[in-house]
């Protein structure tokens, strides 16, 4: 599983170590407690790295001491190394096993002469018994859930630094063997660097901190490009999505609903109009990146605002007072209704595509029943009229009579009861049957 982007960003620029060396010189320590602390301590230094740069990096322990009696000049490297890509084990196993071998040399290359090898194995197995009496402990302890310490590998090398008076070693020669080693004189040059641990370490690529700091800007700069990227094909979906959910509503909105249906259209010619914005003058950038398909939906949104057809005007309505056409509680033409009728028979017949529908009214005065019968007598008798007087068929004139049931106004007065009595043309389309 990949490492979170933050660790992973915390690994770019903490620049592991290739491998981490312990060195132990009990000549130069008087204080056992102190050097036992620095040990466990170091072990939670290097729990601590390996969590941090999450890889395992490779540890080795070093040994330095005094092995040729302060005659020597020179640095004389023994001990056994594991390749840092093979499997470490821990020191419980390798601090005996050096015990066990001190009559060859491990790391022939630089051992040196085998004069030197019979010469320092007394004191190297002293010193290695004194690590591990004293400083394997420290090494192997699981307090507070450390795990076991591993090395990679173990090194004795003889050192040209001087010693300090009363020193651990000293002290454990003495109370081992009764052996009270001097103080020795040398140089103040510290800690050698265990050289022989350097080929067996891994390869590892490394890069000026100029370069790092170009690499690290590229890998922000490319996660910001990714970011912008994904938000913009995001971004266009959701466009997509919306002209799409658009037009969907723009058809399925019928003419019944001429409101709405016009809303509709509207929306779809704000949408066209945004599209011809972003053609004008360039695409907003968080709907660029390449991922812009705003040009495939123009012809689509065109093609069904052109398709939009108006609904049809309300029907031509043309409305014949009937005291000018009936005398009262009559359902027989005046001879004076021609004139009327003549007028209303030009609308018809100027109109050929368009059905008449003749709807007879009465105001609320008498009975019901007979009001209903003298409304559709009264549309019948304009019906007939209407067919004396011009070729139109009769399946051209539908007839009907309402009676009272639908006035335009309320009967409490003379006028309006005068307004409810009427006849009523309605010009429709004609619809063809089927």
């Amino acid at each position: 599983m990949l490492l979170p982007v933050s660790q992973r960003l915390q690994y770019w620029r903490s620049r592991a170590p290739d491998a981490v060396v312990l060195g132990v010189a009990p000549e130069q320590s008087t204080d056992l407690a102190r050097l036992q602390g620095d040990l466990v301590g170091w072990r939670y230094a290097i729990a601590g790295l390996q969590r941090r740069v999450a890889q395992r990096i490779p540890a080795y322990l070093t040994l330095f001491a005094r092995l040729d009696e302060g005659t020597g000049t020179q640095l004389d490297w023994r001990g056994t190394l594991i390749s840092a890509l093979g499997r470490p084990q821990p020191a419980a196993t390798q601090i005996p096993a050096l015990l066990q071998r001190l009559d060859t040399c491990s790391l022939d290359s630089v051992c040196g002469a085998p004069s030197l090898v019979h010469r320092y194995n007394a004191r190297t197995q002293a010193l290695l018994a004194w690590t591990q009496e004293q400083a394997l402990p420290m090494l192997g302890t699981t307090v507070n859930g450390l795990a076991p310490l591993k090395l990679q590998g173990v090194l004795v090398s003889n050192t040209l630094e001087a010693s300090v008076p009363q020193h651990l070693w000293a002290q454990w020669l003495k109370d081992r063997a009764a052996l009270v080693p001097a103080s020795h004189a040398g140089l103040p040059a510290g800690a050698p660097l265990p050289l022989p641990i350097v080929p067996h370490l891994p390869h590892s690529w490394r890069c000026a901190g100029w370069l790092r700091g170009l690499l690290d800007a590229m890998s922000f700069t490319a996660l910001a490009v990714a970011a912008a990227m994904a938000a913009s094909y995001l971004g266009n979906e959701r466009l997509i999505q919306q002209i799409r959910d658009d037009i969907g509503s723009y058809r399925l909105t019928g003419y019944q609903m001429p409101g709405a249906k016009l809303g509709a259209l509207r929306q779809l010619q704000a949408d066209r109009d945004q599209l011809l914005s972003f053609a004008r003058t360039g695409v907003p950038w968080r709907l660029s990146w390449g991922m812009y398909r705003g040009e495939g939906l123009l012809p689509l949104l065109e093609r069904e605002i052109r398709g939009y057809a108006p609904p049809p005007p309300p029907p031509a309505m043309i409305s014949l007072d009937s005291l000018s056409l009936f005398d009262s509680g009559k359902a027989t033409l005046k001879p004076d209704a021609n004139r009327v009728l003549m007028t209303a028979l030009m609308s018809i017949t100027a109109n050929p595509e368009k059905q008449a529908l003749i709807a007879g009214h009465t105001d609320n005065t008498g009975n019901p029943a007979i009001n209903q019968k003298l409304s559709e007598a009264r549309a019948i008798a304009v019906r007939d009229w209407f067919i004396n007087m011009s070729s139109l068929p009769p399946s051209h004139f539908a007839v009907k009579g309402f009676g009272g049931s639908t006035p335009l106004a309320p009967n409490d007065s003379v006028a309006n009861k005068a307004r409810n009595r009427r006849v009523e043309i309605t010009l429709v389309p004609d619809i063809p049957a089927h």
